[in-house]
């Protein structure tokens, strides 16, 4: 299924979609611009400056709530950027409303960072030449779909997201569902990468958690401050440190 759609109620023909979209992945079919998948990297751009909110990401919300109410342990996974995205309620807070949803865990993404930047780091003392990382699927898209010569310098490290979703799934067992809750859209594209393996159940933006938390009225500034959840036992490793630093530039 296609990440980003054109609603055509919406879609009032003024083209600025296609004017802006850097990869000339909007195409008009019976008068109306209609995102071509194949092009598509996943930047967002048309979403942005739709001016009718005509392009519609989409919603992985269903799959979240039925995940959650099936009774099976479901693992919020929460990018570093979330702390800027609530920015009324503390880090504590949000987790606190993550478990009054049903979420049975709640890290940080920020994990999975730390093993990622750590592999990185090891790779490039290792192999010559250049590495371009591949943490961001924006990224990867570009290099797969329009330069393909450059795919050899691609990092074959996952993302932040992928890593952490693994290893949370080797520690707790595979029944453990990862649900990604994030800015990013294109990692709902990530997510269904073969590569990926279905280790990531679904993938949330925060305006999705944002319409869920209200849908509950549940409102973040009033919550109890709860922990995010560690891994019993195990070594600094496994805690987030300077990779919550991953989303600033030159993180």
């Amino acid at each position: 299924m296609n990440v980003v759609t054109t609603n055509r109620a919406n879609c009032k023909d003024c083209y600025k979609c296609v004017r802006s979209c850097p990869m000339k992945a909007i195409k008009i079919v019976e008068g109306h611009a209609q995102v071509v998948d194949e092009r598509c990297i996943q930047d967002g751009m048309c979403v942005r400056v739709c001016p009718q909110g005509a392009k519609e990401v989409r919603s992985d919300l269903g799959i979240a709530k039925a995940l959650v109410s099936s009774g099976m342990p479901v693992m919020a996974s929460m990018a570093p950027s979330f702390v800027s995205a609530f920015p009324g309620a503390s880090p504590n807070q949000v987790v606190g409303a993550l478990k009054r949803l049903g979420f049975s865990l709640v890290q940080e993404t920020a994990i999975g960072a730390e093993l990622v930047a750590r592999a990185q780091h090891l790779l490039v003392d290792r192999m010559p030449g250049p590495i371009i990382a591949s943490a961001c699927p924006t990224v990867v898209n570009l290099i797969k779909r329009y330069y393909p010569q450059a795919i050899p310098y691609l990092s074959p490290v996952v993302s932040p997201m992928v890593a952490h979703a693994r290893m949370a799934r080797r520690y707790w067992g595979k029944d453990l569902r990862v649900i990604f809750i994030g800015p990013c859209i294109a990692k709902k594209d990530e997510m269904g990468w073969e590569s990926v393996g279905g280790d990531v159940a679904a993938v949330l933006t925060f305006e999705e958690l944002i319409e869920w938390l209200n849908e509950e009225d549940i409102t973040l500034e009033h919550m109890e401050s709860q922990s995010f959840d560690a891994f019993p036992n195990y070594t600094i490793e496994a805690f987030p440190g300077s990779a919550r630093l991953f989303p600033l530039e030159g993180g």
